[in-house]
C-alpha cells in the first residue's frame, strides 16, 4: 500500500511539474517570425531609390533629400502625414529604416487614444510586444493634467516594440511603436542586416577622417 501510495504522491508531483513547467514557456515572449520587416507591403530592404520609387508608385510624394534620409509625405491609416522617412546607408544607399510620424495632436487624450489604437493594430498583426512601457517620469503621472508637458519634456516612457526573426530564428528587425516629445507617435521598421551594415559604413567613413 505504501508503495502505491509514493508512486501515486510522484506522478502527482510530476503531473504538476510538467504544468508549471508549460504554463512558464508559453508565457515568454516569442519573436513571431516575420522574415524582413515590411512597409506598406514592400519590404525593407535593397537599394533606397528603387525602395522610394515603390512608394511613390503608391502615392507618396518626396519632400527632401539629403545624404542619409529622405523624406516623404502621403496617407498611412487613413491620414495625412508629411514625416515619413527612409533612412538609407551612407555608402551603398541600402535602405535600412522607415519612421512614420503621425500627425501632430493637440491634448493628451487624442494622442493617447491613437497610440492605443496603433497598438491595436501592430498587436493584430505581429501579436503581442516583446516588450512594452507605459510610464511617466516624476513628478508627473497620469491623470495630474499635465500628461502633454510630461510628454513635451520627454519625461515619459511610452513605447513597445516586436522583434522579428527569419525561419531559422536569426534576427531579422524590429517594429517599434513610440509616444515622441514632439506630441507625435512613431512607428519605425528597422532591417537588423541593413542596420548593422550601416554601423559598419559609418565607422568607415569616420575612420577616413582621423
Amino acid at each position: 500500500m505504501i508503495y502505491i501510495f509514493v508512486i501515486r504522491t510522484m506522478k502527482k508531483w510530476i503531473f504538476g511539474f510538467v504544468i508549471v513547467v508549460a504554463n512558464f514557456l508559453s508565457a515568454q515572449s516569442v519573436a513571431p517570425v516575420m522574415g524582413v520587416p515590411q512597409f506598406m507591403g514592400i519590404p525593407i530592404e535593397g537599394d533606397a531609390v528603387l525602395f522610394i520609387n515603390k512608394l511613390k508608385a503608391k502615392g507618396f510624394k518626396v519632400k527632401n533629400y539629403d545624404a542619409t534620409i529622405t523624406t516623404m509625405s502621403g496617407v498611412f491609416l487613413g491620414s495625412f502625414t508629411d514625416e515619413i522617412r527612409i533612412i538609407h546607408t551612407p555608402k551603398s544607399k541600402k535602405v535600412w529604416k522607415v519612421s512614420v510620424f503621425m500627425p501632430e495632436q493637440a491634448g493628451w487624450s487624442s494622442l493617447k487614444f491613437e497610440y492605443a489604437s496603433l497598438l491595436s493594430k501592430l498587436n493584430n498583426k505581429y501579436g503581442e510586444p516583446s516588450s512594452s512601457y507605459f510610464s511617466f517620469l516624476s513628478p508627473y503621472e497620469e491623470g495630474d493634467g499635465f500628461e502633454m508637458n510630461a510628454v513635451t519634456l520627454d519625461k515619459t516612457n511610452i513605447v513597445a516594440w516586436w522583434n522579428l526573426t527569419y525561419q531559422d530564428g536569426a534576427e531579422s528587425g524590429t517594429i517599434m511603436l513610440e509616444m515622441t516629445k514632439w506630441k507625435q507617435n512613431k512607428i519605425s521598421w528597422e532591417n537588423a542586416v541593413n542596420a548593422a551594415l550601416k554601423e559598419k559604413e559609418q565607422a568607415e567613413l569616420e575612420a577616413g577622417e582621423l
